[in-house]
């Protein structure tokens, strides 16, 4: 679940020279001119614009099916993510689900259409605001299923608007190599990954990573100017590093800018499969 920030529709008109840190979603010049990793997309879909799509099942448990119409029906509350470009905040759709137009045919409807030879008739349409609404019953008195709609209801809504988003980077200057984020916190020395930094919970308050580089800056000055800490601690934070849990005494370091790829919604502004 790619986090989103919602943008002005201005935001998603390129400037003419195609420079501006500000919109993320631009490639920089130094990459434009010399491209070694570059999809290059020329026009997306604009705010706003509403799709009618029609989905086709066959087989599916009455549970999980209670499910997708309850993930269908949320509307603003939990749009959905589609297409390429979510880090950059493309793809926010808020869907809405007409529950006049849908068709269930019931496994005892199957086999007498498949008896007499005819097509069956449909079940009530009642029938699937009830399967719905029980999905959401039974999620909501199962402690395993409370929490994950809960997060998802959290992670699906956007981020505050003063905070930037953008692929996790070394430094707080944007960069042509998204990769290397990964590669430096995933980088071992003496058996031991260094960073390890891992996703925070989708509830937790603090959703943001650290630059690397300045991260490290950092440490290396602690080091100079603090005692080295007890062999008990060190042996902890290794362990949690190990598990790519974050180092607690990490995030204290976070700085006030820096983040990972979040994205964009709300009244039509940023509703775009790229």
């Amino acid at each position: 679940m790619y986090r989103w920030r919602q943008e002005e529709p201005e935001y998603w008109q390129p400037p003419a020279d195609r420079e501006d840190p500000k919109r993320g979603y631009l490639a920089l010049k130094s990459h434009r001119d010399h491209p070694k990793q570059l999809v290059r997309h020329r026009s997306w879909v604009r705010p706003g614009v509403t799709f009618q799509v029609e989905l086709f099942l066959d087989g599916v448990p009455e549970p999980e099916l209670g499910a997708l119409l309850w993930l269908l029906s949320r509307g603003e509350e939990a749009p959905l993510r589609l297409g390429a470009g979510k880090p950059y905040g493309f793809g926010v759709v808020a869907t809405h689900l007409d529950l006049e137009r849908p068709r269930l045919w019931d496994a005892d409807g199957v086999r007498a259409g498949w008896l007499s030879l005819t097509r069956p008739d449909p079940v009530a349409k009642e029938r699937l605001r009830e399967l719905m609404h029980q999905f959401e019953k039974t999620a909501r008195g199962n402690r395993v299923l409370h929490e994950a709609i809960e997060s998802y209801l959290r992670a699906s809504q956007p981020i505050d608007a003063t905070t930037p988003v953008h692929y996790p980077r070394l430094t707080r200057e944007p960069q042509a190599e998204s990769y290397a984020w990964f590669v430096e916190n995933e980088r071992v020395k003496s058996g031991e990954i260094e960073a390890g930094w891992s996703l925070p919970h989708v509830r937790d308050k603090e959703q943001r990573l650290p630059y690397l580089t300045e991260t490290s800056d950092t440490q290396k000055q602690d080091k100079n100017s603090n005692p080295p800490r007890n062999h008990q601690t060190s042996t902890r934070q290794s362990r949690a590093q190990q598990k790519r849990g974050p180092n607690p005494s990490r995030r204290s370091e976070l700085r006030p800018d820096s983040g990972r790829s979040e994205n964009s919604r709300k009244g039509g502004n940023n509703r775009r499969p790229s």
